[in-house]
């Protein structure tokens, strides 16, 4: 249930997003060229692709005002906090090449170590929390906080786009305020 409430949060915020973008551009093509853009740099820094320790410090910030990046840390959060992962096959260093090597078990054997993030000495069991800290820089207990400003990011974002909506056509030019003055002014004459 968790992991569907933190998806449609996520998708609250963006979707806020996307009607602000709409309400400050003059025209859709020129907001979905914008909305591409922003994206991709969404996705680029959301703590995936670069993980927060590896993003340059100039360009840090984009991952504190980036929904994304809280939405995936939850997520990641309530997946990884309840299992282990075991070490084990392609895992492991060294290992065997099916066909060149065949000397070393498949399991953690005397001379081996695990390569996955987190792994302690000797030890083939990864628990999940370790594993987050230690790829991703997250920590399980801030899954809630993460929901928390999830529903911010909706709030900040969605309730100007909303007061936005509202200027008079004769104030702004932009697509969003022709289309709700439009309805409502074809509300008024229905009625």
């Amino acid at each position: 249930m968790t992991f569907y409430i933190t998806i449609y949060a996520g998708f609250l915020a963006l979707a806020a997003f996307f009607r602000l973008l709409g309400c400050g551009c003059s025209s859709f093509d020129v907001a979905s060229r914008l909305a591409a853009f922003l994206v991709s740099g969404m996705v680029l820094f959301s703590g995936y692709l670069i993980p927060v320790f590896n993003m340059k410090r100039w360009l840090f910030w984009i991952y504190y005002l980036n929904p994304l990046a809280y939405g995936f840390s939850a997520l990641m959060s309530n997946e990884f906090k309840r299992f282990d992962i075991t070490c084990a096959g392609s895992s492991l260093t060294p290992r065997n090449v099916p066909g060149v090597v065949d000397t070393y078990p498949n399991e953690l054997g005397a001379n081996q170590v695990c390569t996955l993030p987190g792994a302690q000495p000797g030890s083939s069991v990864i628990p999940g929390r370790d594993y987050l800290s230690a790829a991703f820089d997250y920590d399980v207990d801030d899954q809630w906080r993460n929901f928390g400003i999830l529903i911010a990011f909706f709030c900040w974002i969605y309730y100007p786009s909303r007061i936005g909506s509202r200027i008079p056509k004769s104030w702004s030019r932009h697509a969003c305020n022709h289309s709700f003055l439009e309805r409502e002014r074809r509300t008024q004459e229905v009625e």
